[in-house]
């Protein structure tokens, strides 16, 4: 917990924004609060236990990122758009987005970043006409049968030039030492499968790190009662 403080400080406190602030750990951390999130914000879920993911992949100033999902602001409240592996692609509600995800020793657990790049706001919600509904790739494989959380980030934003803000890289796998870890190792293998080792795809982690995104800060809640959206 100390030692993810330190970390949330030593990138947070670069950061020229306004915004209010936290004590973790006896450290400043920077906030952001709801009221100010806006469409095509990226939420990143830190997880500091670490699993099978973080254990393969680095989040920004190495921050066990594990999670992404996208803001959708309405008439009707906050909502992320996200690809879970228990409902697929679907919209959640800001709210229960944040309780899913709550880590009992973090003040929050949710990273809030921006595009550099303005969005492509009619583009996204195409995309998401698109995506919504398909079932959650547990396989992270590089096609629209299936979408995991940062390959739905990946493949619904654009900028105003058409062009995708985050493009793809080679799939890591591996741990610090090159090696292919043993749970992916097995949990290939349990279905037939090569390890999609450096193959097109995207990371929670990497869209943190990514030049494009700027980190705003933790994100500190304040969330009215909100409707569904509507479908």
């Amino acid at each position: 917990m100390k030692h993810l403080a330190i970390l949330l400080v030593a990138l947070l406190s670069t950061l020229n924004i306004s915004a209010t602030w936290a004590n973790v750990g006896g450290k400043n951390i920077q906030t952001v609060t709801t009221d100010s999130l806006r469409t095509a914000d990226l939420l990143f879920v830190l997880n500091p236990k670490g699993n099978a993911i973080t254990e393969v992949t680095e989040g920004v100033d190495h921050m066990p990122i594990d999670h992404v999902g996208i803001v959708f602001r309405s008439a009707d409240g906050l909502f992320v758009m996200e690809a879970t592996a228990a409902q697929g692609v679907t919209f959640t509600l800001l709210s229960s987005f944040i309780k899913r995800n709550h880590q009992p020793n973090l003040i929050s657990s949710v990273v809030v970043g921006r595009p550099r790049k303005d969005v492509d706001l009619k583009r996204l919600m195409d995309k998401w006409e698109c995506y919504r509904g398909l079932p959650y790739d547990s396989l992270y494989m590089p096609d629209d049968q299936a979408m995991y959380c940062s390959e739905l980030v990946q493949k619904m934003l654009y900028d105003n030039n058409g062009k995708p803000i985050y493009g793809t890289i080679p799939m890591s796998f591996h741990n610090e030492h090159g090696k292919i870890t043993r749970y992916w190792r097995n949990f290939y293998h349990r279905r037939g499968l090569e390890v999609p080792e450096g193959k097109p795809g995207t990371n929670p982690g990497q869209i943190s790190r990514d030049a494009n995104t700027v980190i705003l800060g933790l994100l500190i809640t304040n969330i009215k009662k909100t409707q569904s959206p509507v479908q």
